[in-house]
């Protein structure tokens, strides 16, 4: 695809991959302490109308999120040359205009405001309560989730935000970056125990920026709230259940009959 036809592919495939992730953060919380309220808006329509993909109010703390679908470009990816990988990350992830941190932290900005004048508010959202922020990119790519990358991405959050005059009554944690995979993950805890989506996104920022020599991704730190919270997947039961309801509609059109499991000899 070529032209206008590919810009409104890749816009559509965006706005599917916002929807898709909203739809499971709502799936992920725990409803007796939180609330996740998918693309809230500006109350004022100045610049852009809507705010976050996302934000998640949990007591005193709050997550806003920001969702970028799609991948960076082979020739970033698998080119010799560094410069030309952190050229397509400051694209559409990063810093440049538009990008996936840019937004977080041009909204984060604005909505934090250090003076109450030039603050936004977002529509039928109390913020009042709100003195701890924990800012959350969601990617579709693991080149720009992982390990490696994620530090750099850390850095490049934390350099921006000093350039902002915010709330000094507000705490904003490190930037967590979530690939798609990790937010599924996160919706399978909800039924096995106590778990808070808020507290896992507030454990995790407030473990600070990767770097030399504490390298980690968020599934590390998932792993490491779960362990410390004694915190198992949702009962298998439950996966086994769903499994065979999945089987039997297969089943039932393809061959007019419903699972029937062999038992192992």
């Amino acid at each position: 695809m070529h032209g206008e036809d590919r810009k409104i592919a890749f816009d559509t495939w965006g706005k599917l991959f916002e929807a898709y992730v909203n739809q499971i953060l709502g799936t992920a919380v725990n409803s007796a302490k939180e609330k996740y309220i998918p693309c809230p808006d500006f109350t004022k329509k100045r610049h852009h109308h809507e705010a976050f993909d996302g934000i998640l109010l949990a007591g005193r703390v709050c997550a806003v999120f920001e969702c970028k679908g799609g991948f960076l470009p082979n020739n970033a990816k698998y080119a010799e040359s560094l410069d030309e990988f952190l050229k397509g990350l400051e694209k559409k992830f990063a810093t440049d205009s538009g990008a996936g941190l840019e937004q977080l932290v041009r909204k984060i900005s604005q909505v934090f405001a250090a003076h109450k004048n030039e603050q936004r508010e977002l529509e039928g959202i109390d913020l009042s309560k709100i003195d701890i922020v924990v800012p959350v990119l969601v990617v579709q790519d693991n080149f720009v989730s992982s390990f490696l990358t994620v530090p750099w991405l850390a850095k490049s959050f934390r350099d921006a935000m000093r350039k902002k005059a915010l709330n000094r009554k507000v705490v904003f944690t490190s930037l967590l970056v979530l690939h798609v995979e990790d937010v599924e993950n996160l919706h399978t805890y909800v039924k096995a125990g106590d778990f808070s989506l808020g507290e896992c996104l507030f454990q995790a920022g407030k473990k600070g920026d990767p770097g030399p020599g504490r390298l980690f991704a968020f599934a590390d730190l998932l792993r490491l709230f779960l362990q410390e919270k004694k915190i198992d997947r949702v009962p298998t039961s439950d996966f086994d259940r769903k499994f065979h309801e999945v089987l039997d509609r297969l089943c039932l059109r393809f061959f007019n009959q419903r699972f029937e499991p062999t038992e192992p000899v």
